[in-house]
């Protein structure tokens, strides 16, 4: 037979890492959901930002 787990593993991680940890999932599922259409089809990507520095020199 196996023994239940003590109390303190069931709260492993802090309130304030598991928020943390659901809010990065979020934001990456919504960058990733926005490259879809409805569809399935991919969108074209959006233009990139201008560059603010001078490409490096060789």
């Amino acid at each position: 037979m196996t023994q239940p787990a003590p109390a303190q593993a069931q709260e492993s991680l802090p309130l304030d890492s598991t928020a943390q940890l659901l809010t990065r999932i979020t934001a990456q599922l919504g960058t990733q959901l926005g490259l879809v259409t409805r569809n399935g089809t991919r969108r074209t990507a959006p233009a990139q930002p201008a560059r603010s520095r001078p490409p490096d020199s060789p």
